[in-house]
């Protein structure tokens, strides 16, 4: 089922038959590939594993915008029932598993998709209270044009910094890489990469293909589950299992990379990464508890970094989280926010901080 508006030559359709995705899979590729970027958290693949594995009690709502027959915009919606009783609105995805929402558009469509975003959260929603947009970019439409729609048409919003993605700019080698890091924080990488090496037999490898990554990535949920209670707490079945699709469906695509360090034949620490473009995203990790006094955990990021370094990638994405390995590694903050639009009375309420993977 699905609702349209035809103005002048753009058509605003909004779905909400699940098997939209399906339909729309071919289009929503290649806007991905003219205007998506390095940000595969708008990529058909990237939504469709993550409806699959958590959209069943969800109510879909798909705004789509097309010119002349091409879609031109998608802005990836739902209706989720909140803890407190009422119908909240959001991008698709949760802060468990996505660390940037967004909109994918045709720059030179935005006014028209923001417009229409408008119209639907004022009068395709009937009984809403309350609207909330997460991990949005600083540049991101929805905290600038969008906002400015809104504010023209009389709703109230807010946006507030819910967390940050420490990202590093890379150098053009490794040695300058280090360079960058300054003397105690290079003397500091070096000896623990020397500490992780001294163990015993040290190799490091890169999964990739489907069948591996398809061979390897339970390894990597074991690695993930006995580094923390809470990441193994997380990393219930349920997320264990869009782990796999979502791995899948990356690997298929040739965005993943499954990276392990062993010793003496022993899988001790793991990391599962995006790459498209310019960039890395360290998307999570894991280690084998009995190794973390050997910095094998940091070891592995570092040689992951050093492998998007001779790649040519531009930029290693740590993600959403504080934690301070990533500022030792050279991490700058990328601040994110969150957007809540109300009607006057509604739901108000204050920003969540992201949970950490």
């Amino acid at each position: 089922m699905s609702a349209s508006l035809t103005r002048s030559d753009v058509t605003v359709r909004v779905y909400d038959d699940p098997e939209d995705f399906h339909r729309l899979e071919g289009d929503w590729r290649a806007l991905f590939h003219r205007y998506g970027g390095w940000d595969l958290f708008l990529s058909w693949p990237w939504f469709s594993q993550w409806w699959l594995a958590f959209g069943a009690d969800k109510q879909l709502q798909l705004l789509t915008l097309t010119h002349q027959g091409r879609l031109v915009g998608v802005v990836p919606m739902m209706v989720e029932p909140t803890e407190e009783g009422y119908l909240q609105l959001s991008l698709i995805g949760s802060d468990r598993t996505t660390d940037y929402g967004d909109v994918l558009a045709d720059p030179t469509h935005l006014p028209t998709l923001c417009d229409a975003l408008a119209d639907f959260v004022l009068g395709g929603l009937p009984g809403w209270e309350r609207v909330e947009f997460r991990s949005l970019r600083e540049e991101s439409p929805l905290l600038g044009p969008f906002r400015e729609t809104l504010q023209g048409r009389g709703l109230q919003s807010v946006a507030e910094q819910s967390n940050s993605c420490p990202t590093v700019h890379l150098a053009a080698s490794w040695d300058q890489f280090l360079a960058t890091l300054g003397k105690t924080h290079r003397h500091e990488l070096r000896r623990k990469i020397r500490r992780s090496q001294a163990v015993g037999e040290h190799t490091l490898h890169s999964y990739r293909s489907p069948e591996e990554v398809g061979a390897t990535i339970d390894s990597f949920i074991h690695l993930h589950r006995v580094s923390r209670s809470d990441k193994a707490a997380f990393l219930d079945e349920a997320m264990a299992s869009f782990f796999r699709g979502m791995s899948r469906a990356f690997a298929q695509e040739g965005w993943l990379s499954l990276n392990f360090m062993r010793i003496d034949g022993h899988d001790v620490a793991a990391t599962l990464s995006f790459a498209h473009g310019d960039r890395v995203l360290l998307y999570n990790s894991g280690l084998d508890p009995d190794f973390r006094t050997h910095s094998v955990g940091i070891a592995l990021h570092a040689a992951d970094i050093r492998q998007a370094i001779e790649e040519g990638r531009e930029w290693y994405d740590f993600l959403r989280g504080t934690e301070p390995y990533k500022y030792d590694l050279g991490g700058k903050d990328s601040p994110i926010y969150n957007l809540v639009v109300r009607r006057d009375g509604g739901h108000g309420g204050g920003v969540v901080e992201g949970q950490e993977r």
